[in-house]
C-alpha cells in the first residue's frame, strides 16, 4: 500500500515536471518566433523605405531636369554656375527689377506688367496722334469756313459802309436838328428846375409859422429834401386851423355878433369842452369773455397802446364831454384801421355796445395832439411837483406836451398855483412862472383853446388823485359804473 502512494506520487512530480517543461517550452518558442516575426517586419519596412527613397529620388531627378529645360541650364550645368548667370541678368540685363525676391517668376511676372505699360503707352500715344490729326484736320476745315465767312463779310462790310455813309449823311443832319431841339428842353429844364427850387424855398418858409406838433414833421420832411411830405404836413396844419376857424365861425354866426371888439370877447368866452367836435372811431365788436373791444378807425397812425377813448352814444354825433359812456384803453394796434382795446369802464345797464363812437382829446390821426400845462402840478399828497409824471401820461396817451399856446394847440392844463402849505416847495414856484401860466391862460382864451383842470385831464387819462396817493400812480382798475340816476 505504501509503494503504491510513492509511485502515485513520482508520476505526480514526473507529470507537473513535464507540464512546467512544457510550458517553459511553449513560452521559449512563442518568445523566439515573435523576435524573428519583428525583425522580418523590420526588414520589410526597411526595403520598403528604399523603394519610396528611391522612387522620390528618381523623381527629384525628373523634376531637376525638367527645371533645367524650363530655365534653360544644361545637364552638366553646375547650380553655382546656374546662380551667377541669374544673378548677372538681374544685375545687367534687368537691372530696373525693384522686386524684393529675384526668381524667374517674378521676373516674368514683372516683364509682363512692363509689357502692358508699354503697350497702354502706345495705344495712348497713338490715340493722341489721331485726336491731334482730327484736331488739325478740323481747324483746317474752320480756316476754310472762316475765310469763305471773311470773304462773304468784307463784300458784306463793303455795302455796308456805302450804306452807312449814306445814312451818316441823313442822320447827321437829323442830329443837328434834334440837337437844337434838346438844347431848348434843357433851357426849358433848367428855367422849370429853377421855379422848383424857387417853390421850394417858399414852401420851406411855411416852417416858421407851423404849430409845434407839425413843426418837428415839416423839419424831418425839409431835412430828408421832400417837398411832398412838406406840402403834407403844411395840408394838415391848414386841415386844422380850419377846423378852429369853421367852428370859430359858428358861434360867431350863431351870436349874429359884427363888430371885432365883441367877437374876439364872445370866442374868449365860449367853453370848447362843451361838445366833443366829431368821433375818431366806433366800437366795431365786444368780447365778453376778456373784457375787450375791438375798435375801428379811419387811420390808426400815431396811435400808441395805453391811448385811453371815452365811449359815446351814436345817436348824437356831437355830445356832451361828460356824457360818455365809458372808457377804452388802447393794449394793441391791429392794423391800420383796426385797434384792440381793453374796457376800463362801462356801466351795467348802459352797457358798450357795437357801433358806439369813441373819441380822445389826445390823439388825432397822423399827429400828435398839442397840451400846454402850466401852474404848480401835484398829484399825490406830498409836498414835490409832479410835473414830469403828467408830462409822462399824456406822452404815453400820443399827446405832446408843448411849452407855449397857439392855435393849434388842443388843450391847455392848468394847474394852479403852489398852496401857502406847501413848505420848502414854494421855492421852486418863482414869479416867472405865475406870469407864464397868465399868458398861456389869457392866449388861450383869445385863441379859444380848451382849458381844463388836472381832474378832467387824469379822467381823460383814465386815472384819478387816489391812484396816485394810494398806488404811486398805479393805472387805474377796471369799474362798471352805476347808472346815472
Amino acid at each position: 500500500m505504501a509503494t503504491n502512494r510513492t509511485t502515485v506520487a513520482t508520476l505526480t512530480i514526473a507529470l507537473i515536471v513535464f507540464v512546467i517543461l512544457t510550458f517553459v517550452l511553449a513560452v521559449t518558442t512563442y518568445l523566439f518566433f515573435q523576435r524573428w516575426m519583428e525583425e522580418y517586419e523590420a526588414g520589410v519596412a526597411l526595403k520598403a523605405a528604399d523603394v519610396t527613397k528611391n522612387e522620390q529620388l528618381g523623381g527629384v531627378q525628373q523634376d531637376n531636369a525638367k527645371l533645367r529645360e524650363v530655365i534653360g541650364a544644361g545637364e552638366e550645368e553646375l547650380l553655382d554656375a546656374i546662380e551667377t548667370s541669374k544673378n548677372e541678368l538681374f544685375t545687367q540685363e534687368f537691372a530696373g527689377f525693384s522686386g524684393d525676391q529675384k526668381t524667374y517668376r517674378t521676373l516674368v511676372a514683372w516683364l509682363a506688367d512692363e509689357l502692358k505699360a508699354r503697350d497702354q503707352k502706345v495705344k495712348d500715344a497713338e490715340a493722341k496722334f489721331q485726336q491731334a490729326m482730327k484736331l488739325a484736320e478740323d481747324k483746317v476745315k474752320e480756316a476754310d469756313a472762316a475765310k469763305q465767312v471773311a470773304v462773304a463779310s468784307l463784300q458784306d462790310a463793303k455795302d455796308t459802309f456805302e450804306t452807312e455813309v449814306t445814312k451818316f449823311n441823313t442822320d447827321r443832319s437829323e442830329h443837328e436838328t434834334k440837337q437844337s431841339k434838346l438844347v431848348e428842353e434843357k433851357s426849358k429844364a433848367e428855367a422849370g428846375a429853377e421855379r422848383y427850387r424857387l417853390v421850394v424855398q417858399e414852401i420851406a418858409k411855411f416852417g416858421g409859422v407851423l404849430s409845434a406838433a407839425s413843426k418837428p414833421l415839416f423839419d424831418s420832411a425839409v431835412r430828408e429834401g421832400n417837398p411832398t411830405q412838406q406840402l403834407e404836413v403844411v395840408y394838415r396844419e391848414l386841415q386844422s386851423r380850419e377846423k378852429v376857424i369853421k367852428t370859430q365861425n359858428e358861434t360867431l354866426s350863431s351870436l349874429r355878433v359884427a363888430s371885432t371888439g365883441q367877437q374876439q370877447a364872445v370866442l374868449a368866452a365860449t367853453p370848447r369842452d362843451e361838445r366833443i367836435d366829431g368821433f375818431d372811431g366806433r366800437v366795431s365788436t365786444i368780447n365778453e369773455a376778456d373784457h375787450t373791444a375791438m375798435v375801428s378807425f379811419r387811420s390808426t397812425a400815431g396811435m400808441r397802446p395805453g391811448l385811453v377813448l371815452a365811449v359815446y352814444d351814436p345817436s348824437d354825433p356831437k355830445p356832451r364831454v361828460g356824457s360818455r359812456k365809458g372808457l377804452l384803453e388802447v393794449i394793441g394796434v391791429e392794423g391800420p384801421t383796426m385797434a384792440r382795446a381793453r374796457i376800463r369802464e362801462d356801466s351795467t345797464r348802459n352797457p358798450i355796445l357795437s357801433g358806439d363812437g369813441v373819441a380822445s382829446s389826445l390823439w388825432s390821426v397822423g399827429t400828435a395832439p398839442e397840451v400846454a400845462i402850466v401852474g404848480f402840478v401835484r398829484l399825490d399828497g406830498d409836498t414835490r411837483p409832479d410835473r414830469d409824471r403828467l408830462v409822462a401820461l399824456v406822452e404815453r396817451s400820443g399827446g405832446q406836451v408843448v411849452d407855449s399856446v397857439t392855435e393849434s394847440t388842443a388843450m391847455v392844463v392848468d394847474a394852479g398855483v403852489p398852496p401857502p402849505s406847501a413848505g420848502d416847495t414854494t421855492s421852486t414856484w418863482r414869479k416867472e412862472d405865475g406870469e407864464r401860466r397868465n399868458r398861456a391862460l389869457e392866449k388861450a382864451k383869445q385863441a379859444g383853446v380848451r382849458v381844463t383842470g388836472i381832474d378832467a385831464l387824469l379822467d381823460m387819462l383814465g386815472q384819478n388823485r387816489e391812484a396816485f396817493e394810494t398806488r404811486g400812480g398805479a393805472r387805474a382798475p377796471e369799474t362798471r359804473r352805476p347808472p346815472a340816476p
